[in-house]
């Protein structure tokens, strides 16, 4: 196991990678296009099957992983659902299913992600507000955060500037704070870094109590200052998780540059598994030892 310490004795249980993208074989072209935005390639040779890719995870100590659907590039939406569900079901103990469904279907979507819950055992929604041009708080997005809230899952969000050439104001942290306050029900977890509005980010992260961030996208080398000072405090370390973006950051990138990250002791166990655990999970709370919300 390619784990170093501290990170071993830090967190005992392991590592929950809360952002994964499938990587068939036949996918390895796209990645590639998209790997620039990263500083340098880890992308394999051939991409992967199931077996491939719970092998690099034991390698390197992630016990679990919400894995979601990969962008199509060379598969069709079916192609890309039906390996990640696949690789789900083959092992159930090692992954959660996080999926995509396009919001602006209205009513079909909403009926989608509940027989992605009911049937297939979906535990999050992925969201990506660049992709449908309408920031989290157009009422296209409604639906579905009803049905979220009935269903008992979060939402993940990207926020911040993407890298595609895309616009990307309608991922501004500030839109946050509605989104949060019209739906207390409703779990929110943050997903890549929030730049260029980090500072932002954290304080609504300390406002907000159904608000959470994974870093994901980012290797640990570039996580933004502000939010390692809040997840090195007593109240920021319950509300941030460890991501990757996966295959475009590689666990072996992740977990070389791991070490070196400022991170309070206190923190690194919350970071690294326990947090996931408690939103995604069901696990227990930080606290009680009773089973979170």
């Amino acid at each position: 196991m390619d784990v170093p310490e501290p990170i071993r004795s830090l967190s005992p249980k392991g590592i929950i990678d809360c952002y994964v993208n499938g990587h068939p074989k036949r996918l390895k072209p796209y990645w590639e296009k998209t790997s620039y935005l990263f500083g340098r390639s880890n992308i394999g040779d051939e991409g992967e099957d199931a077996d491939d890719l719970v092998a690099s995870m034991d390698r390197h100590g992630i016990a679990k992983a919400l894995l979601a659907p990969p962008p199509y590039g060379e598969l069709t939406p079916e192609e890309g659902y039906r390996w990640t569900l696949e690789t789900v079901q083959k092992y159930p103990e090692r992954f959660g299913l996080s999926v995509r469904v396009d919001p602006q279907k209205g009513m079909a979507a909403v009926r989608e992600l509940e027989s992605l819950v009911r049937n297939d055992g979906a535990i999050a929604l992925r969201l990506v507000p660049f992709r449908v041009g309408k920031p989290l708080t157009h009422r296209v997005y409604y639906p579905l955060y009803t049905k979220c809230v009935e269903l008992g899952i979060p939402v993940t969000s990207t926020v911040g500037i993407p890298g595609p050439l895309v616009p990307g104001l309608v991922q501004h942290p500030k839109y946050l704070d509605t989104l949060c306050y019209e739906w207390p029900e409703l779990t929110v977890v943050t997903t890549h870094g929030g730049e260029p509005w980090t500072g932002l980010l954290v304080k609504l992260l300390l406002k907000w109590p159904n608000l959470f961030h994974m870093i994901s996208a980012f290797s640990p080398k570039y996580y933004p200052a502000d939010t390692l000072k809040f997840l090195s405090s007593s109240r920021g370390r319950q509300k941030v998780m460890f991501a990757t973006d996966y295959p475009l950051i590689s666990f072996a990138r992740a977990l070389e540059e791991l070490p070196r990250a400022p991170i309070a002791t206190d923190s690194w166990a919350p970071f690294l598994y326990e947090n996931a655990d408690r939103v995604f999970w069901k696990g227990p709370g930080p606290e009680s030892g009773k089973e979170a919300i």
